[in-house]
């Protein structure tokens, strides 16, 4: 197997193309430099080696030293925390801690490494008749085990009898599935948090996603009525302008995510 064929076979899509961190670039370009200077002094032209190797590694990975991405996000969180006058609240801490968000003009929003693989896993999903199997291999349970259904509104997923998880859009099950995923490859904490705290979290989530899993439109987040059932008032509100799937209502948790046969309560309302 050539270099080429070699590093490509480590291709980390998560960290390249659109979703390349320039940090990552800088910092990579910045470490491998010092490296190779030194070794060059040691042994001839195993610098220019050095710099070569790093470069394919960065083209093909993303990045080239082991460790960088941990070692950006505690720099980028350090930054945050030193200009920032308010802490992030527990789940936002945790997604920034996962690599999942960032801090931006004030603000968080989904980091683009996250987003570019979470939109992969988006395209890649089935028609609507998949969904139940598709949510069963995110939770890691049984396919025959899950089942689906619209009850007033809410789509509720249980695991043969047992409540999963309720959803007020098809689109807001399809992220919390593209989701789980993700945070499962980025969190290694993620299976050992309770079910309760990976609803928060993934539900935390769909309120800074500013495109719609479905269709591929733009949320708004807003106040608008509530879609739960029972609650007549207004509520902070993600919603896709074009085909208004609710994302996200606060007050309503889909607590999904399972641990063995451990399964949570939905949450439905206040």
């Amino acid at each position: 197997m050539n270099l080429i064929a070699f590093v490509s076979s480590l291709g980390h899509p998560s960290y390249t193309g659109r979703a390349r961190e320039p940090g990552f670039v800088v910092a990579n370009v910045l470490v491998v430099s010092l490296v190779a200077v030194g070794v060059e002094r040691l042994v001839p032209l195993s610098g220019a080696v050095l710099i070569g190797v790093g470069v394919a590694f960065l083209v093909f990975r993303g990045y080239a030293v082991p460790g960088t991405p941990a070692f950006v996000r505690a720099v980028s969180d350090w930054l945050d925390a030193a200009n920032s006058h308010s802490p992030a609240p527990p789940d936002e801490r945790e997604l920034l801690r996962a690599g999942v968000l960032r801090r931006a003009s004030g603000d968080f929003q989904p980091a683009p490494s996250f987003l570019a693989a979470w939109r992969v896993r988006v395209r890649s999903a089935g028609p609507r008749e998949d969904d139940a199997r598709a949510l069963a291999a995110a939770l890691s349970v049984a396919p025959e085990r899950v089942t689906l259904a619209w009850r007033d509104g809410v789509l509720f997923a249980e695991a043969a009898g047992a409540p999963l998880g309720a959803w007020l859009s098809r689109a807001a099950l399809v992220a919390d599935t593209a989701s789980i995923h993700e945070l499962r490859r980025r969190y290694p904490r993620w299976d050992a948090v309770s079910p309760q705290r990976r609803g928060a979290m993934l539900s935390t989530l769909r309120l800074y996603l500013d495109v719609c899993p479905s269709c591929d439109g733009t949320t708004v987040l807003d106040r608008a009525s509530s879609r739960v059932p029972g609650v007549n008032e207004r509520t902070v509100a993600v919603t896709c302008a074009d085909c208004d799937a609710r994302l996200f209502e606060s007050g309503f948790t889909a607590s999904v995510a399972v641990v063995d046969d451990d399964t949570s309560p939905s949450v439905v309302g206040r």
